[in-house]
């Protein structure tokens, strides 16, 4: 089945929007967050109906139902376009040939440009079509393109089907105009040309998915001027990184991480060997951590700290189970049930942690319970890793 309109113009749009939480965080961006969130929506339903109802009908309610969906789309369109700056008005000239057959457009200063060079007619005409049709449909002063003074004019119903005097149009929909100052009229299109002026106005979408990327790369490319300082304390280097980040409008908790790792004091000797190895591979990992930093590649980070922060060793069935819950309920916010927490990881140290180090939740701060499991997971990772290629 062939669709009028592309859904996945609105699929890019989405994407694009969904790429960077600089367009929801930053102050400037954020303005236009619910517009652009609230247009997708939008277009995502109005797109939806018009693809399913793009073959003509001449019922009354299904016209209106049409028009109200192409309304909706070329509103969405046009309120982005315009915070965005940018011009995604119709010139496709589709309208113009009907412009010339109604008098009511005739000899009008503003609208010369309309029937010369056909800039933005397609526009003018639509809205003055839509007023008539459903928007206003007993009063549409507003829209009346050569309007006389004081002048009133009324919609009292639609037209459909092939008319008499307009032999030529297959498919039309039109409407009967009374005025309070001129005979009346009527005005009438084919329904193909009002698809042909949906379909471009919905393919205007490009403008904006292009005016989405060009911010990004513009944004990217400011804040990519700023490097890292690497003539520092480890611990100060993953602070700026952090910071860095913050900047950008990206999230750092594996960077937060492994600062309360390596920030962590301990309460039990017998713990520091181990943990003092788990704090050199952290160090290790630091310089590649400034490249990815200075090269603005965010999925590089995450796959730097993974294995230190998220290696998980084959071992008994309940291990994921308890590490869920020590990560999730051992917070200093007090968020979530910490009394199961702490009984989780009194289980956790006594199966294969207590291999690698001695854990006492009960006396120990929920950073430490962190660190030491994140301790007791790599090294019984990396030794599994170890054996498998001895074997």
């Amino acid at each position: 089945m062939n669709l009028l309109l592309n859904n996945d113009l609105n699929y890019k749009l989405r994407e694009v929007v969904n790429s960077d939480d600089f367009f929801w965080k930053d102050t400037n961006q954020k303005e236009n967050w619910h517009l652009i969130c609230a247009a997708m929506d939008r277009l995502d339903s109005s797109v939806g109906y018009i693809n399913n109802h793009s073959n003509y009908s001449a019922d009354e309610n299904d016209i209106i139902l049409f028009f109200v969906h192409c309304s909706i789309i070329k509103d969405a369109i046009s309120q982005v376009s315009k915070a965005l700056k940018i011009d995604c008005s119709n010139k496709e000239n589709i309208f113009f040939k009907y412009v010339k057959d109604y008098g009511i457009f005739e000899k009008i200063e503003e609208y010369e440009n309309y029937r010369g060079s056909k800039n933005v007619a397609d526009d003018q005409f639509y809205e003055y079509l839509r007023s008539l049709i459903f928007a206003h449909p007993s009063e549409t002063s507003y829209s009346i393109p050569n309007r006389i003074q004081n002048e009133i004019q009324y919609s009292p119903y639609l037209l459909s089907g092939r008319f008499d005097f307009h032999n030529d149009y297959k498919d039309s929909i039109g409407v009967e105009i009374y005025s309070n100052k001129r005979e009346i009229s009527h005005i009438c299109i084919s329904f193909n040309d009002l698809k042909k002026y949906i379909k471009n106005k919905h393919n205007k979408i490009d403008l904006i998915i292009n005016k989405y990327k060009i911010i990004v790369e513009e944004f990217k490319k400011e804040k990519k001027k700023r490097k890292v300082n690497r003539k520092q304390d480890d611990i100060l280097i993953l602070k700026e990184i952090a910071n860095i980040l913050d900047e950008r409008y990206l999230e750092h908790y594996d960077i937060d991480k492994l600062i309360d790792d390596l920030e962590c004091v301990l309460t039990i000797k017998n713990n520091y060997k181990n943990v003092d190895i788990y704090r050199n591979q952290i160090k290790k990992i630091i310089p590649d951590l400034c490249d990815a930093i200075d090269a603005y590649d965010c999925d590089a980070i995450y796959e730097i700290c993974y294995e230190l922060l998220y290696a998980r060793p084959k071992t008994h069935q309940m291990m994921y189970y308890q590490l869920e819950k020590i990560f999730c309920y051992l917070n200093d916010d007090g968020y979530g049930d910490i009394e199961w927490g702490l009984i989780q990881a009194e289980a956790f140290s006594k199966e294969f942690a207590k291999k690698w180090v001695t854990i006492k939740p009960y006396d120990m701060s929920f950073k430490e319970i962190k660190l030491l499991v994140n301790v007791a997971c790599y090294l019984e990772y990396k030794e599994q890793i170890k054996e498998r290629k001895n074997e």
